[in-house]
């Protein structure tokens, strides 16, 4: 390499010399180092002609467009392709053995090395209506920035391993050099969220409050959503089976929940709603009489909900009614089933309520008509009484009679019966 560079440094110089002689430019030799003077009131240079018609001319020259700057000119299309200004520093630009290019080291480290406080590149597309984009180093971060200088890359050069990888299937790996989808990322951290290093994050920081599509699974099909617990192998998805949308774990069978379109929920298990007593406050106890009454006047109607595909019928009161009614729920479109069970609970306490003081008045009845029975029975007894004294009264009279109308019929002296007898207070 380095006799190559020789050989043409003394081609160049024998060139040199025989231009001066061509010239006659005034030159000399120093007592320690060989060089070659031209001097020139304009422009001095050297004219690098080749006589072929089909090859262009070349000159080595200064301040042709650029005022104290060493150029190449190209005589056939008028172009200055190479200029070096005038005050540019030691090892501008340096190859070495190696073939390895760079700028501002005679040291380079790799094919092109630039070192600089701010090193960059730029590439600049000049077609109209083109960008262009700078390649920069700045601190420990390497930067791809816009034409309108905002970074459109950055990446730390303090980077793990595999912090970005693309195999030749076009897959991006995030720690990861070997991905198995079109995005993996693949890393390992604490079991402590806070300090989760493989998450993944979509964030819209615009300023207008507003809903926005921020993730979106698209696919000729139902797009599915898949977790996977690999400690214990437990598999859950969740995506929309035609006009539904539905939960399932891997292996159960079944849905563990379905939602229509038509707003219907189907659950596999139980519904449990939360009613800790720690998680409720302003609480207030309830007349489970008043709910009774409530609930006895409330409206209650079997229904179909118009949108309702499976023309299910149901049974219970309007949304309506019932808040009107008990003021309970959020508005009065919706029952919340905790509510509709509260307000049940409560009634049938309100019944029981009525039911243990309607068997204390029927016992007192039953004690008082126990009363009356007896005293019916007593007067009845001495009714009897009355009755058998009545009777031998009655075959007394019969006797007494009889004795009257045989002594009349005896004589001339008439004999009455009087048969009011005085017997203490009674009369008979």
């Amino acid at each position: 390499m380095k006799s190559r560079y020789f050989k043409r440094c003394s081609f160049l110089g024998a060139v040199l010399v025989a231009l001066l002689f061509v010239s006659s430019p005034v030159w000399g030799i120093d007592s320690t180092t060989y060089y070659y003077r031209i001097f020139g009131s304009l422009n001095p240079g050297v004219w690098l002609e080749n006589t072929n018609a089909n090859h262009a001319d070349w000159w080595m020259l200064t301040n042709l467009s650029l005022t104290e700057a060493f150029s190449l000119y190209n005589s056939e299309n008028f172009a200055e392709p190479f200029i070096v200004e005038n005050g540019t520093a030691t090892n501008l630009l340096y190859l070495d053995a190696a073939e390895r290019i760079g700028i501002n080291t005679n040291v380079p480290a790799e094919e092109l090395d630039i070192k600089s406080t701010w090193p960059g590149i730029r590439l600049d597309d000049t077609s109209a209506g083109a960008g262009q984009a700078d390649l920069h180093v700045s601190g420990n971060t390497f930067v791809i920035e816009g034409n309108t200088g905002i970074d459109i890359f950055r990446i730390d050069t303090q980077a793990p391993t595999l912090a970005l990888y693309i195999d030749s299937a076009g897959e991006v790996g995030l720690g990861t050099n070997a991905p198995s989808k079109r995005l993996h990322v693949k890393g390992s951290d604490s079991a402590n969220l806070s300090d989760s290093t493989i998450t993944a994050r979509i964030e819209n920081t615009t300023a207008t409050t507003g809903s926005r599509h921020m993730l979106q699974l698209v696919n000729y099909g139902n797009p599915l959503l898949w977790f996977h617990n690999t400690r214990n192998d437990y598999r859950w998805s969740m995506n929309p089976i035609d006009t539904s949308f539905v939960f399932s774990r891997g292996g159960s069978g079944g849905y563990e929940m379905q939602l229509s379109s038509s707003g219907n929920l189907v659950i596999r298990g139980t519904l449990t709603q939360n009613s800790d007593r720690n998680t409720k406050k302003n609480i207030e106890a309830v007349n489970p009489v008043n709910v009774l009454e409530t609930v006895a006047e409330l409206p209650v109607s079997s229904w179909q909900f118009k949108n309702d595909t499976e023309k299910s019928r149901h049974l219970g009161p309007m949304a309506q009614d019932f808040y009107a009614a008990f003021g309970l729920g959020r508005d009065e479109k919706g029952i919340a089933p905790g509510d509709m069970s509260g307000v049940a609970l409560a009634a049938i306490k309100g019944l029981y309520a009525q039911g243990k003081d309607n068997d204390a008045k029927i016992a007192k009845l039953e004690t008082i008509a126990k009363d009356k029975d007896a005293k019916i029975a007593q007067l009845e007894e001495q009714l009897k009484i009355q009755q058998e004294q009545n009777a031998k009264l009655s075959a007394l009279e019969h006797v007494v009679a009889t004795l009257v109308q045989q002594l009349n019929a005896q004589g001339p002296m008439q004999v009455s019966l009087d048969t009011t007898v005085p017997v203490g207070n009674q009369s008979f």
